[in-house]
């Protein structure tokens, strides 16, 4: 008997040896995914230049260069990406999307960013100039939430 209890308290001692710390958690490195901010100007008409601002954080500080960038931008009833849209770095690290819209309508915005190892595609609806019956009843029904971290610029 006494083998039995000598045994049950050894293997109890090694056993608490192997558990985890209630702390060891905490001692992996969290990190942030990367987060985009969308600034559209807020009134978009057809056939005029139009300027779209994109600022990348991760970690809760700002993010100068992303690694990979790429904008994609679609009328909303259309399948495929076909809108030419150029992109430049600004100096302070945000980046500056022109493009022409050659018509009304709702349009969707996506950004393909990667940096350090976090890949995001944030995606937002806008409107540009008058919307269509078709189009104030799309905004009406079930759409899909955007995704990604947005806001307006005033």
């Amino acid at each position: 008997m006494k083998k039995l209890i000598l045994a049950l308290i050894i293997s109890t001692s090694v056993l608490s040896a192997c558990s985890l710390k209630d702390d060891a958690a905490s001692l992996y490195k969290v990190e942030e995914p990367l987060a985009a901010t969308i600034y559209l100007p807020e009134n978009m008409q057809p056939n005029k230049t139009q300027t779209i601002h994109v600022s990348f954080t991760q970690n809760g500080q700002e993010v100068d260069e992303v690694d990979m960038l790429h904008v994609q931008i679609q009328k909303q009833d259309e399948t495929k990406a076909d809108h030419n849209v150029e992109v430049k770095r600004l100096n302070d690290g945000a980046y500056e999307v022109k493009s022409i819209f050659t018509e009304s309508g709702l349009y969707l915005i996506t950004v393909h960013a990667e940096h350090n190892d976090s890949t995001i595609m944030p995606t937002k609806q806008f409107a540009v100039g008058e919307l269509s019956k078709k189009d104030l009843d799309s905004l009406q029904g079930d759409q899909p939430e955007p995704s990604g971290n947005h806001e307006h610029h005033h």
